[in-house]
């Protein structure tokens, strides 16, 4: 079946080189009713028109004339409302740059007086309502070195922004995205979503479990800080969150806050202090997870949110500011210590739940090295920025591409706008939550409950575990056992409950014995539940299945 879907798959509209005469034939197509109807007109006045009718010809001449005025008009039209006139025009587009281009087979006729007949090679468009696909045809043809660097001469041909490129067997695919703008959420909207992170628009998230640390830059006035205070809203719900602004300008009326209430750094020893800390943090989290690890009896420490933990992030502003300041040789020791201490989280607290968030005017080697660069795994851009920013930004992998300044849509001003990627892969067009004249940042924030961290040395009695190891052999009903596992499995119902503590028993699961001597569930083995129903979330697999494959 795999191989007839292969051979059956829809790859799109083949193009032909008589589509370059699409937007003629369109033209002709609304011209045609008018020429109908002046034609009919005529033969019923035929008469009148053998005579010369003055009144009727000027009334054809201005029917006519009227005509190529109002089909120009209406083609345009059509085009940038019909999707359909849409479609049919971009086929058109891609005919004329192959043509163009010498991208064409040329048939020569024998005798001399007859046309010339050309053919394109195998190539085919898919469009959809927000995406479309151009599939070229590999297969050791003259072309196939031209066809596998076109991505960055797609991005401009159809003025559309060009997401990744495929292999597929004897093709490349180019994918490309229009109307990114209609992606955009507001800023109050940012929130945390279960699986796949923090919701940055209706198609981009930051998935920082998998991809820890967001690299961010763009010149003055291009919206990196209502950006960073966007990632706020919905980083400043899941877990704690601390802010160094060197500038002391946007940040500071947060500090004013009960939620940011001694959170919030300016100057460069307190920056680099902060630094240290989220360190030790770490460090703190580290003991309290290898601990659970020990106690459960587990042979391989899983990450931050197996052990109940909440994620800590470290939001760090104007960071070349920052380092400007620590030049010289009065302030050499402080930045052997934010070193040790940048290096330390930004490579180590991916599994303990910690992540830092720095904003650039312009990443330079001096300012960030390679290495941080390479761990810091999602890059965003905001506004304007030269060549060498974005390939500092996004790589060799996007050398192709054609990162466009966009500052007019439609007619209107826009801000917000950039390039997103995950470290390595193809960079696309990103709009910022966007946030309106009545909307305030720190009316919402006001709003916001304060979420402890039991791992801060300075906080709440530098308490160093958030829970007591007799916490885990504390003995759970099913429901507790149930709501429990609501916070991050939200559709479980208590038949799944049953059905995995069932399945468990069965699958040989050391489950530890009541007074009534039958299993019980204890708080240590919600853990085993989770793989469960992690796995379950990931694949189509029975509960079964799983249980089978992980305990059995």
């Amino acid at each position: 079946m795999s191989v007839l879907r292969s051979i059956f798959r829809y790859k799109g509209v083949r193009i032909r080189p008589w589509m370059m005469k699409i937007p003629l034939l369109l033209y002709a197509l609304l011209l045609l009713p008018v020429w109908l109807g002046l034609g009919f007109l005529l033969y019923i006045r035929r008469e009148d028109a053998q005579a010369l009718n003055r009144t009727l010809l000027l009334m054809v001449g201005a029917g006519l004339l009227l005509n190529f005025f109002l089909a120009a008009f209406l083609n345009r039209f059509l085009e940038e409302r019909l999707l359909f006139w849409k479609k049919l025009f971009r086929m058109s587009i891609l005919a004329r740059y192959l043509y163009e281009r010498g991208y064409y087979y040329e048939k020569k006729k024998k005798d001399a007086g007859k046309k010339r007949t050309i053919k394109f090679p195998r190539i085919y468009l898919k469009q959809g309502r927000y995406e479309l696909e151009v599939m070229l045809e590999l297969s050791g043809s003259k072309f196939q070195d031209q066809f596998l660097k076109l991505g960055g001469d797609f991005e401009t041909t159809f003025f559309m922004d060009y997401i990744e490129d495929n292999y597929e067997e004897k093709f490349i695919v180019y994918k490309l995205a229009y109307s990114a703008y209609l992606n955009r959420i507001h800023a109050k909207d940012v929130k945390v979503v279960k699986g796949k992170g923090l919701k940055l628009s209706k198609s981009v998230y930051w998935n920082y479990v998998e991809n820890p640390n967001l690299l961010l830059a763009g010149g003055i006035g291009g919206g990196k800080t209502v950006f960073l205070r966007s990632l706020l809203v919905g980083a400043g719900k899941e877990g704690a969150a601390y802010l160094c602004d060197p500038k002391h300008a946007d940040f500071v009326p947060l500090a004013r806050l009960e939620v940011f209430k001694d959170r919030v750094f300016y100057t460069k020893e307190d920056i680099v202090a902060m630094y240290e800390r989220f360190e030790q943090i770490m460090e703190a989290r580290y003991a309290y997870m290898n601990q659970l690890m020990e106690e459960r009896g587990e042979k391989e420490l899983g990450n931050f949110e197996k052990y109940n933990l909440k994620p800590v992030f470290l939001i760090h502003d104007e960071v070349n500011s920052f380092m400007s300041s620590l030049d010289g040789n009065a302030s050499y020791g402080l930045w052997e210590r934010y070193r040790k201490a940048d290096d330390n989280v930004t490579l180590k607290g991916r599994q303990a739940g910690c992540y830092i968030i720095k904003a650039f005017q312009r990443p330079g080697h001096d300012d960030l090295p390679l290495k941080i660069r390479s761990n810091m795994m999602f890059h965003v851009t905001m506004g304007r920025l030269d060549e060498y920013a974005y390939a500092a930004m996004f790589g060799e992998e996007n050398k192709h591409k054609n990162f466009r300044n966009v500052s007019y849509l439609a007619g209107k001003r826009v801000y917000g706008r950039g390039y997103c990627a995950n470290f390595g892969d193809q960079a696309q067009e990103f709009y910022a939550p966007l946030i309106d004249k009545d909307f305030n940042f720190y009316d919402l924030f006001e709003k916001y409950e304060r979420i402890e961290n039991p791992f801060d040395p300075l906080e709440a009695g530098s308490q160093q575990q958030p829970a007591s190891p007799v916490s885990e052999n504390q003995v759970l009903t099913r429901k507790e056992a149930l709501q429990a596992l609501q916070e991050e499995f939200s559709n479980l119902t208590d038949r799944n409950i049953r059905t995995v503590f069932d399945l468990l028993k069965d699958g040989f699961y050391p489950f530890e014995t009541g007074e009534s001597g039958s299993p019980v569930i204890k708080q240590k083995d919600l853990a085993a539940f989770r793989q469960v129903f992690e796995e379950r979330e990931r694949s189509d697999k029975s509960y079964k299945q799983i249980v089978q494959e992980q305990f059995g």
